[in-house]
């Protein structure tokens, strides 16, 4: 079979793409001594599942379990820690997919997985009653939670949450644009410059000085956690 010398051009320059921009998974053990130190502590689930959450704040005070978005961790929520942690206990946790919890075997990644995950986490710790809240993804996870478990749930509190109608769509991020295109979006699992998570955080926020160097480097290196970009 004969190839025209165009496609050979093709197959030509799609290797040097995938040269250039390939990034390897990063090292897990590294990974967790950087980022998941004390207080983090890694639970196991009924299902096997290897948790990373954090528990932390006033133990005595109301409790708050706290879900972060889509490619983020556990750690978006340290500042609401810093400024809340005397008067609540607060309970943050990497869902399946995302930072240090990184894929389960037991999951398809689905909300309702996600769901699922909290709720084994929650009977873990005992938790009776509490207020959930969550951003974007994790607002999702945690309005569909309060549905399913309302008897545990005193309170909501809500940030940018997936979900509901998408009346006024902001502009997708090229990573987002990326993963929901067949094929191309396997590409994701290969590549992920570190220009394209900093351009991706730029995109999500309008607050000056919210996107800092500390922050790209963790985004970019936790989600080169071996099978969270697979997960995404």
């Amino acid at each position: 079979m004969r190839i025209s010398g165009s496609l050979l051009v093709l197959l030509a320059v799609v290797a040097v793409f995938l040269w250039v921009f390939r990034v390897p998974d990063a090292d897990i053990a590294t990974l967790e001594a950087k980022y998941g130190q004390a207080p983090s502590q890694f639970i196991t689930l009924p299902l096997g599942e290897r948790v990373h959450l954090r528990d932390q704040g006033n133990p005595d005070g109301r409790v708050l379990i706290l879900l972060h978005g889509t490619s983020a961790s556990l750690h978006t929520w340290e500042p609401w820690v810093a400024q809340l942690g005397d008067d609540y206990r607060i309970i943050t946790v990497d869902l399946p997919g995302h930072g240090l919890t990184g894929p389960i075997a037991s999951c398809d990644y689905s909300v309702e997985c996600s769901v699922r995950m909290v709720e084994d986490v929650r009977e873990y710790l005992g938790l009776e009653h509490f207020v959930i809240g969550g951003n974007s993804l994790g607002g999702q996870i945690a309005w569909r939670y309060a549905l399913a478990y309302a008897r545990y749930v005193d309170g909501l509190i809500l940030s940018d949450a997936s979900g509901g109608p998408n009346i006024n769509p902001a502009p997708m991020t090229p990573a987002f644009v990326l993963a929901g295109i067949p094929v191309l979006n396997h590409l994701l699992e290969i590549i992920m410059p570190r220009s394209l998570v900093e351009k991706g955080l730029q995109d999500a926020t309008s607050v000056d000085g919210f996107v800092t160097a500390d922050k790209v480097d963790r985004y970019w290196q936790l989600g080169r956690r071996p099978g969270n970009r697979k997960a995404m």
